[in-house]
């Protein structure tokens, strides 16, 4: 991330890793693993691996910030 300058600060790619960890992390812990998703239930039969989930809603909110351009922050907002 270093090499490529990412910039976490951005709210739009800070709010798609906070969900992307609060899923997976989560999921993992209160649900033994796997999310209770009816969708794709011949696949899944026990529900949707955590980290699966958190990769698909991570790439479905990636998508709507595409469209939807959250606000940027200037330097100085973030000193204050």
């Amino acid at each position: 991330m270093m090499a490529e300058k990412v910039d976490l600060f951005d709210p739009g790619k800070l709010a798609i890793v906070a969900l992307i960890l609060v899923v997976g992390i989560g999921g993992n812990i209160g649900y033994g693993g796997n999310l209770p998703i009816p969708l794709l239930k011949g696949v899944f039969p026990f529900g949707w691996p955590a980290i699966a989930a958190a990769a698909v809603f991570g790439i479905l909110v990636n998508l709507i910030f595409v469209f939807i351009k959250p606000p940027k922050v200037r330097a100085t907002d973030v000193l204050q």
